[in-house]
């Protein structure tokens, strides 16, 4: 990721409609796992920290989080409910079964990544039993500005990411899209920018992420929320993103 967008996602990932909507689905699928009280969870490729700590403040958990940029390091919070260090998804500086869960969200699609290892990686920390979380950006031809300003190359349908999950021997016990009922929208902003080579700058290091009026981002955040109560129960067939969970076999 481009230094300068670990300060813009600082900025925006508590009041973007799209961070918050995806920060409730991870929740929901963690709280689905019913991990027992003090669970050691760890987040790959945290970045400025703020998924693992909404998960330590709404859950009984002992949340951790590596990433390899300093970048993202300078955001990190030095409160104890989280401890973080630097390191990278290829090579994770962690003792083999040691965490009982790991998240990952929009990681493995950076062109830093390689998903086979990094996922062996995850999986090789993981406990017998230990669950992973993995969201995913779906489908290549939705690549964008922002991806290229995320360095994101790595888009995945649900066949493909289960497959890079099972290649690593972990059994895959949930697949679905979310962001479905807005993916129209999106695919059509992402394929009308693209024929018409519009991204809102001209400075490909940027991000397309800008501000928006505040009753269109409730709007939106209205839509994803009342969605996210759909994809608790449903796995769905498309949308803009992939989430995966699995088990280590015991």
């Amino acid at each position: 990721m481009e230094p300068a967008e670990y300060d813009i996602l600082h900025d925006y990932e508590t009041r973007y409609w799209w961070y918050r909507a995806q920060r409730a689905v991870l929740l929901d699928a963690v709280r689905g796992l019913n991990l027992p009280p003090g669970t050691r969870l760890l987040d790959v490729g945290c970045g400025t920290g703020r998924a693992a700590e909404m998960l330590a403040g709404a859950m009984d958990i002992r949340g951790f989080g590596i990433d390899f940029s300093p970048h993202a390091a300078r955001w990190w919070t030095r409160n104890g409910a989280l401890r973080q260090c630097l390191g990278s998804a290829n090579e994770i500086p962690c003792a083999t079964t040691s965490f009982d869960a790991v998240i990952t969200v929009d990681v493995v699609y950076s062109y830093e990544v390689d998903p086979p290892r990094a996922v062996a990686e995850m999986a090789r920390v993981l406990k017998p039993g230990g669950r992973l979380v993995i969201i995913v950006p779906a489908y290549r031809w939705m690549r964008s500005s922002h991806d290229q300003a995320v360095h994101g190359v790595h888009r995945f349908t649900r066949p493909r990411l289960r497959r890079l999950l099972e290649s690593t021997g972990l059994i895959v016990t949930r697949l679905t899209h979310f962001s479905t009922a807005l993916f129209p929208l999106i695919a059509a902003v992402r394929l009308l920018r693209k024929v018409h080579g519009v991204n809102g700058h001209t400075d490909p290091t940027r991000s397309d992420l800008r501000p928006m009026p505040r009753w269109l981002d409730r709007s939106l955040l209205a839509v994803a929320m009342t969605e996210r109560r759909v994809v608790r129960h449903v796995n769905l067939p498309f949308g803009s993103s992939v989430l995966g969970v699995a088990r280590k076999p015991i």
